[in-house]
């Protein structure tokens, strides 16, 4: 990407030096670990507006299967456009947006567009689930947000999370993401 920039932008001072150094593999592009820093604490600062008019609930998990979380702990979803796929259905603002965030073994936020769902959960800032199906659907979406990796807090777990992810192996997918970020190239 920066060989392609130097590449078409006059000015750039030893820009022919700098692509042989690309060339030679004697260039390494990264990024600075505050820019991306910088870069998340302002988008989430942007984005809090965005979901006020969400409502809040805690799910309380009764059950003897813990939640899990993942490296990408944050998973939006969206059960009423389920079957939308010509257009994108995960944003800050769409409707029917959910949001799954959990905060330990026993818990679980929950952000929802209270216009789009409707329950027995519905007027409570707490529920209570004690089907371990419940858990285990809410787990899956951990497992198919994860980049690499999922966590869980007692060994005694194992076999359960095994068996969650030998469950859905099949249809989990490594996610695709684009952007720009800004870069440092050090020679």
């Amino acid at each position: 990407m920066f060989k392609h920039y130097l590449a078409h932008h006059e000015g750039v001072e030893r820009r022919e030096e700098m692509i042989q150094q690309i060339d030679d593999g004697k260039v390494c592009v990264t990024e600075d670990p505050r820019s991306a820093i910088a870069r998340s604490v302002s988008v989430a600062l942007d984005s809090t507006l965005l979901v006020t008019d969400m409502r809040l609930c805690l799910i309380r998990n009764r059950t003897d299967y813990p939640f899990i979380f993942s490296d990408a702990p944050v998973v939006l979803y969206n059960s009423c456009c389920k079957n939308v796929r010509n257009r994108g259905v995960l944003g800050l603002q769409c409707a029917g947006l959910q949001i799954f965030f959990p905060l330990n073994p026993w818990t679980c936020a929950l952000l929802l567009d209270a216009d789009k769902y409707h329950g027995p959960f519905r007027g409570y800032l707490q529920y209570d689930v004690h089907q371990r199906s419940d858990v285990s659907q809410i787990n899956a979406l951990q497992l198919h947000h994860s980049l690499n990796t999922v966590y869980f807090g007692d060994t005694r777990h194992e076999d359960y999370v095994h068996q969650l992810w030998y469950t859905h192996r099949i249809s989990l997918s490594v996610p695709k993401t684009e952007g720009s970020v800004p870069l440092v190239v050090k020679s």
